[in-house]
């Protein structure tokens, strides 16, 4: 495939579809069904476990060379229809088994939502892999707002949206619904490939890396990344760039809760604050690409971090539903920012052939420490206060400043 005949704004077509792709089921997991199972009357246990339904999301560097090893686009493709067609297929099976209450149906729905992850984390690995191979660097901030935004938006559907039908539709209805948009938005995925993918000769030059036992090629892959000059450097920048972020906003909305705000506010707050996310992923792309890495990294790394260190003011003083509004709005929207910056940095980090597996490894450390410190932010409010959790924000964000510029001048 020659990939300068393709016009840009047709691989930006495609790389929405997909990545909306990807959120109609997070945001079902994450947000909707919580609520749906709770109305049912299952426990709080059950509900929580369903964090546990993530790991395919943290595992899947485990298979991303795997998938990735042909570094064929049209290889790429193919694993692309057949996880969104599981996809689909999961949502369909869960469908049917959700409204009961049954030990052995809550068990069969489980098993389904950790196949439609298990699809879905792997349709990511081959979707990064062609997004980076096909983005030119001046696109490099576009491609990740286009990334970002669609991301958000089938979050928005797949949660919110759903929560918003639940007056006029069953539960099984509206898991149908979004298998029948995964479906839909496999058209332009279609037409995309019958019009510029034709198959290609596998671009691996290492033969023996093909001819190798699987396990030997997983530990080839990640061998030779960790092996690149300043990649060290960089990934140090990686795994503290949203640990401020991740250790505040995990306990926002505890904290409102704390303080008497009723739920259908913080509802309220959740969806304006994450269209202002959505706002600041668009923006991102085209500040990005005026400011360069280096600029857009520490300004935006900055914004980030006074803005989610923001929140100490509702843990000392008694601000307005107004004030907080705003806050989180512009913590949500800074968030967009920063997300973009860094996943076009982790980008120009992949190496070529490879990107899929690059880019994986990468989004794994980076979730992997985002996680760990998110949870350990519950037992810092728990002894020590809203205060010292915020105020340790702002500690860890300066420090993660103080290193992303170590790296912009040994680097960029």
């Amino acid at each position: 495939m020659n990939t300068k005949t393709i016009p840009y704004p047709y691989i930006a077509v495609v790389i929405g579809a997909l990545y909306v792709s990807q959120g109609l089921p997070s945001g079902l997991i994450a947000h909707a069904l919580p609520a749906f199972l709770r109305e049912q009357g299952v426990s709080l246990v059950v509900i929580s476990a369903l964090k546990l339904l993530a790991l395919p999301w943290l595992l899947k560097f485990i298979w991303a060379p795997l998938i990735d090893k042909s570094g064929c686009n049209s290889e790429r493709f193919r694993w692309i229809f057949r996880m969104q067609s599981l996809m689909i297929i999961g949502l369909l099976l869960l469908s049917w088994t959700i409204s009961s209450l049954s030990f052995a149906a809550i068990f069969i729905s489980v098993a389904f939502l950790l196949l439609i992850n298990l699809a879905a984390s792997t349709q990511d690995i081959a979707t990064d892999g062609f997004t980076v191979s096909q983005t030119p660097k001046q696109f490099l901030g576009i491609a990740n707002s286009i990334q970002v935004a669609a991301y958000k938006v089938g979050m928005l559907i797949g949660g919110s949206g759903l929560l918003l039908l639940t007056p006029y539709f069953e539960t099984p209805e509206l898991i149908r619904s979004l298998s029948l948009c995964l479906t839909l938005l496999l058209i332009p995925l279609f037409i995309f490939k019958r019009k510029y993918l034709f198959p290609e000769p596998r671009k691996t030059d290492d033969k023996n890396f093909i001819s190798s036992p699987p396990f030997q090629q997983i530990i080839n892959t990640y061998r030779d990344f960790f092996r690149q000059d300043d990649i060290k450097a960089w990934l140090l920048v990686l795994v503290t760039f949203k640990i401020a972020d991740s250790l505040g906003s995990t306990m926002f909305k505890p904290m409102l809760v704390d303080h008497g705000i009723a739920l259908n506010e913080i509802g309220f707050l959740t969806l304006y604050s994450t269209i202002a996310g959505l706002g600041g992923a668009i923006i991102a792309g085209y500040l990005y690409r005026l400011m360069g890495k280096k600029v857009s990294l520490l300004l935006f790394g900055a914004m980030q971090t006074l803005s989610v260190s923001s929140f100490y003011l509702v843990s000392v003083m008694s601000l307005s539903i107004n004030e907080i509004y705003v806050l989180a709005i512009v913590e949500q929207f800074c968030d967009g920012l920063s997300t973009v910056a860094l996943f076009a940095v982790m980008m120009l980090n992949c190496r070529k052939e490879h990107e899929g597996a690059d880019y994986t490894i990468q989004a794994s450390l980076q979730i992997f420490l985002a996680g760990l410190v998110g949870a350990m932010s519950g037992v810092i409010a728990n002894f020590g206060g809203y205060g010292v959790l915020y105020t340790s924000c702002l500690a860890l964000g300066l420090l993660s400043l103080f290193i992303t510029l170590q790296y912009t001048r040994k680097v960029a």
